[in-house]
């Protein structure tokens, strides 16, 4: 069952030309502190 579904993913992900790996969960955050004024002013803007 899990095999047929991994299958599954990755056939999905080679149709749309993605390339998944050991790191593509690797978060690109550099510790450094989230722009909250920037990130409601834009969510605001949006609507």
């Amino acid at each position: 069952m899990v095999e047929a579904v991994l299958e599954s993913l990755h056939e999905w992900a080679a149709d749309r030309g993605l390339d998944f790996g050991p790191d593509s969960n690797l978060p690109l955050w550099d510790g450094t502190r989230p722009d909250y004024d920037g990130a409601v002013g834009a969510l605001l803007r949006a609507g």
